[in-house]
């Protein structure tokens, strides 16, 4: 209950009860009520989301409490103090979704003999405010196909208050399909569970939801030729999306338009495959990732998008940071290194921050980055703080699921309490 307004008689015990209803103790520990004190908040703080506050400042004055409430909390914002007005590329730099270079979100070509497929999707999900963090909106993104690795994107942006608010986004956007009919070929030019263009969708809470996603494919069954979906076309509209806060849209954000160009042709020749992630260095699909939700497995990981854990070499400390990029993909050249199933070129860390893998030279190769070849008595290093020693290096034979992830401050994380690198 809030001081009471102006042209309304307060006193100091009135003050008192609404800044520290449990006892006010002042400087010397006596139980005397300064209006000094109270004013500059000693011992107890100010609430600086009151409308109404003192200043602080001489002359102190009973009449700067009216109206103030101890318990206001902080007024709805969205995007929150300091964001961007659109989602980033945490570390990257420019809006989310990429628009260029070897990532490009909606622009894919996929060629083969037999079932081929191109796609790319992008979604919301709310994630409320905990441990005196703030509340915010994500997003996810993805393009890949049948010869691709699956990649899954992140980005955040803050709001405040808005505990009980349900969000909305919408997408506006045109798109064109060709070759879409006929055995064995199917499309979605949107999915049937993505909203219509310019219909607003309450974002979820729980998973990434609203979606929207676009997606090719021919299968064997299918004849030779090509099916494509476009936003490039003449009149087209390109994909531009829109989150606010509420059904009002005063608290609300749009981005960059982005362009969608997806291909799936069987033949012998045609567009090229989409390749690409195949390369990452990876780790065997069983390996919990160290989180700040604890040990998850790398699908939840993907669904969730907690903190993870990475380790600052300045600072010699664990630290967590946001999700930003998800890579999924099958290998065929892994070792077993104790418990821990890695292919040839992941670099983990030994004692003193040391990168040590299999095969340094395609660590090299692939990554650019210097290596040492890792050997039984080597020491690795631990989420726990503690080492490892390595008692045995074997190949593996056959294909696993894989991955690897990058957060948003450190080119490492822990797989099953090791350390390893990203390599992204």
């Amino acid at each position: 209950m809030a001081v009471p307004g102006a042209n309304n008689e307060i006193t100091m015990g009135k003050i008192y009860q609404e800044v520290d209803g449990s006892g006010y103790v002042a400087h010397d520990g006596s139980e005397e009520v300064s209006l000094q004190g109270l004013s500059t908040g000693t011992p107890d703080s100010i609430n600086s989301n009151s409308a109404n506050k003192p200043d602080g400042a001489e002359p102190h004055e009973m009449s700067e409490f009216h109206g103030y409430n101890h318990s206001a909390t902080p007024p709805n914002a969205f995007p929150a103090s300091g964001e961007d007005s659109w989602f980033q590329l945490g570390g990257i730099g420019g809006d989310a979704p990429e628009a260029s270079g070897n990532n490009q979100w909606g622009n894919k070509a996929e060629s083969g003999s037999g079932f081929v497929q191109a796609f790319t999707n992008l979604g919301f999900k709310k994630v409320a405010a905990s441990g005196g963090t703030l509340g915010y909106i994500q997003m996810r993104w993805t393009t890949g196909g049948s010869s691709a690795a699956s990649s899954f994107s992140y980005s955040e942006i803050d709001f405040d208050g808005h505990a009980s608010t349900t969000f909305q986004a919408k997408c506006d956007y045109a798109t064109q399909l060709t070759g879409g009919f006929g055995t064995g070929v199917s499309a979605e030019n949107p999915a049937s569970y993505s909203p219509a263009s310019g219909t607003y969708a309450n974002v979820s809470t729980s998973t990434y939801s609203p979606i929207w996603q676009w997606s090719v494919e021919r299968n064997s069954n299918s004849n030779a030729g090509v099916t494509r979906i476009r936003s490039t076309h003449t009149g087209g509209t390109n994909p531009d999306w829109t989150v606010r806060a509420g059904g009002s849209g005063a608290d609300s954000i749009s981005g960059p338009a982005r362009t969608i160009d997806l291909f799936a042709t069987r033949s012998g020749g045609g567009f090229p495959g989409g390749g690409g992630g195949g390369g990452f260095v990876c780790v065997h699909e069983d390996h919990l990732i160290s989180t700040s939700a604890g040990a998850m497995r790398i699908d939840d990981v993907i669904e969730e998008a907690p903190r993870i854990w990475s380790y600052d070499k300045v600072n010699k400390q664990n630290v967590l940071s946001r999700l930003r990029r998800v890579e999924v993909v099958n290998h065929e050249n892994l070792y077993r290194i104790n418990d821990m199933r890695v292919t040839e070129d992941h670099i983990l860390y030994a004692e003193g921050y040391r990168p040590v893998a299999v095969n340094p030279t395609k660590v090299k190769e692939n990554y650019g980055k210097d290596s040492e070849e890792i050997k039984v008595g080597d020491k690795l290093m631990k989420f726990d703080g503690d080492f490892e020693e390595v008692l045995s290096i074997t190949y593996l034979t056959g294909s696993y699921r894989t991955y690897t992830l990058k957060s948003e401050r450190d080119d490492n994380f822990y797989a099953d309490g090791i350390l390893v690198d990203s390599e992204i």
